[in-house]
C-alpha cells in the first residue's frame, strides 16, 4: 500500500535534519520498518504494508517536530526500537512488557514502579 505524507509547517532546515546526511535516518527508518520511501521536497511517499506504512508515516512526523537541531542516529534508533516491544495493561491491571518472545509481568511493586517508568520516561535507571 501507498501512503502519502507531506510535513508541516514547511521548513527547509526541519527538512534536512529529518533526512540526515545523504539521507541515511530515512535508510534507516526503512530498515527498521521494512518500507520503501521516497521524498521529494516536504513530500514523502511510503510503500509497504499498511501498518507499516502508518507507523513509518508517524515516526516522520515525530521526528520532523522534534528537528529543530540535527538527529543523533541513536535517537531515531531508540525511536523505532519502541516497535519492537510495547508496554500494555494486563488482565489484572498491571503492566505487561511485549517483546517477541514471552509478555514480561512486574512480580513486586518495584518492578511493577520500573515498568510504568519505561513507559513514560526515555531513561529509566
Amino acid at each position: 500500500m501507498i501512503l502519502r505524507h507531506t510535513v508541516k509547517p514547511l521548513n527547509n532546515s526541519r527538512l534536512s535534519h529529518l533526512c540526515g546526511p545523504t539521507d541515511e535516518h530515512l535508510r534507516t527508518i526503512e530498515a527498521a520498518l521494512q518500507v520503501a520511501m521516497a521524498h521529494r521536497h516536504e513530500q514523502f511517499k511510503l510503500d509497504g504494508p499498511k501498518a507499516k506504512a502508518t507507523r513509518a508515516m508517524e515516526v516522520l512526523q515525530a521526528l520532523y517536530e522534534m528537528a529543530e537541531r540535527a538527529i543523533p542516529v541513536d535517537k531515531i534508533q531508540l525511536m523505532l526500537a519502541g516497535d519492537a516491544a510495547s508496554l500494555v495493561a494486563g488482565d489484572d491491571g498491571s503492566l505487561v512488557l511485549q517483546t517477541r518472545r514471552a509478555d514480561l509481568r512486574a512480580r513486586t511493586p518495584n518492578q511493577g514502579t520500573y515498568l510504568e517508568a519505561m513507559a513514560t520516561h526515555d531513561i529509566t535507571f
